[in-house]
């Protein structure tokens, strides 16, 4: 009975593997579907009654609408006179409001493809001696130094930035991503 029912545990935990993922992304794109069609919805109001459309092709629309103006706004400010009126909008108004610095840096973090935080992974000594413990380069440019993040597993998002000598840092010939698994895991599979 002991084989069947560790079968049984073993096959349920198996398929929670399997499925979770995919309600998770499921979840969080109704989410972010529902929290777009709520903010449009006035605007795609506006368009029905105006010009007769159906209420999807009025979302549509206005979906379209939007993206326009961003497009529209993003050809703008690469402009010099452009750049200069946000510039000066940025710094008498934006920057006021407390948390504009971070929401701005995290989301030209996010939309910079090229930009990763973490360059490579690395076997680091944090204390001169022998203790080898797992980092992520995230910034080697200065002479002799060089900056890493420690993660706590098994949560990689939390941990310590240390600027360690070069010669205490061993970079690994091993994706970014192998190295987040192995500190989810506590160290499986390093």
């Amino acid at each position: 009975m002991g084989r069947f029912s560790e079968f049984l545990k073993t096959a349920f935990i198996g398929g929670v593997v399997v499925v979770l993922p995919g309600v998770i992304m499921a979840v969080v794109f109704i989410w972010l579907f529902n929290l777009i069609n709520n903010n449009i919805e006035p605007i795609a109001h506006l368009i029905t009654l105006g010009f007769g459309l159906s209420d999807l092709l009025a979302k549509l629309a206005t979906l379209a609408l939007i993206i326009a103006v961003c497009f529209l706004i993003g050809l703008v400010v690469e402009t010099r006179i452009g750049s200069f009126f946000r510039n000066v909008v940025e710094k008498e108004l934006l920057m006021r409001f407390p948390g504009y610095i971070t929401v701005k840096d995290l989301v030209e973090h996010f939309a910079d493809s090229k930009q990763t935080t973490f360059s490579s992974v690395a076997l680091v000594r944090p204390y001169g001696n022998d203790t080898l413990v797992t980092a992520f380069i995230t910034d080697d440019r200065y002479p002799g130094v060089t900056t890493v993040f420690i993660p706590t597993g098994p949560n990689p998002t939390s941990g310590n930035i240390m600027h360690l000598p070069k010669e205490n840092v061993y970079i690994l010939d091993s994706k970014v991503e192998r190295g987040i698994k192995t500190v989810i895991g506590c160290g499986a599979g390093s």
